[in-house]
């Protein structure tokens, strides 16, 4: 269903383990990997946890490739690093959150920028190398689909979600990320008057007060989701698009903020000890 979008150099590796990479325009490249091969909820990947597929040989050798071009990658990916930032669950596990940062770390320069689903809701990931120094940002944006209220039984129920696009802004020389523009749309409204009315939620650097989109400016971002009411309060009210979520206390604000920060797991338990 995918080959009108895409070349038919990608079918060996599609076919053979679900991951690929194909040029979007000359100087900029995607990359799209298979996460199933790290999910915690895969029973074969948590007890065999190794190369599967061979994707983290392969996207070694892609971004090296790249990098010798001169080129710019999106990698995209359904499930993101880290842990899940209403119950301290890890994503991944901890051969795939291992290698990834290394890699990210090793070919930082090449990363214009990672993008994440899975989760439903707005928020962000920082990947640091092994002294813990931030080398990019995944960000995990929010879903088209709207989601209902849901628990999973390990943390108070969620509020739903209202239905989000966003729009990124990039320099088109360098291929770097500027800004981006968050879009929602009010379901309820919706619903009552019969059409979706799509309308600016945000803008990154505007609403947050951020210089710029780099990593160690969502690392203090991240920190300021522990320390500053005022940025919490902004991150909340958009966390899941517009549907407050009551629930979240003391507890689950710094488990949000620590998510954020750390995809290493003991790194982001170290973090929630430091209320």
């Amino acid at each position: 269903m995918w080959a009108h979008w895409l070349p038919s150099s990608v079918a060996d590796t599609v076919l053979a383990a679900g991951y690929y990479t194909a040029e979007v325009v000359p100087g900029l490249r995607v990359i799209s990997l298979n996460t199933d091969f790290c999910d915690t909820a895969n029973i074969f990947a948590v007890l065999n946890q190794t190369d599967h597929g061979s994707q983290w040989a392969w996207l070694n050798e892609t971004l090296a490739t790249a990098q010798a071009r001169g080129e710019k990658v999106i990698v995209i990916a359904h499930i993101p690093p880290g842990l899940i930032d209403l119950v301290p669950v890890p994503n991944w596990v901890n051969f795939c959150v291992e290698t990834y940062n290394t890699l990210m770390d090793e070919y930082a320069g090449v990363i214009a920028i990672q993008l994440f689903g899975h989760l439903h809701y707005d928020t962000f990931r920082v990947i640091r190398d092994a002294a813990g120094r931030p080398v990019s940002t995944a960000h995990v944006v929010p879903a088209l689909t709207p989601r209902a209220a849901s628990s999973t039984g390990l943390a108070p129920p969620t509020p739903g979600k209202n239905p989000a696009v966003r729009l990124y802004h990039y320099d088109t020389d360098t291929f770097q990320i500027l800004d981006y523009d968050q879009y929602w749309a009010d379901l309820v409204a919706g619903n009552e008057q019969g059409e979706l009315k799509w309308e600016l939620l945000y803008s990154a650097k505007d609403y947050y007060g951020l210089p710029d989109l780099a990593p160690s400016t969502f690392a203090t971002l991240a920190e300021r989701l522990r320390a500053d009411a005022e940025t919490w309060a902004a991150f909340s009210d958009v966390w899941f698009v517009r549907r407050p979520y009551d629930a979240c206390d003391a507890a689950c604000r710094l488990h949000a903020a620590c998510a954020a920060a750390w995809t290493d797991p003991d790194a982001f338990f170290e973090c929630t000890r430091h209320l």
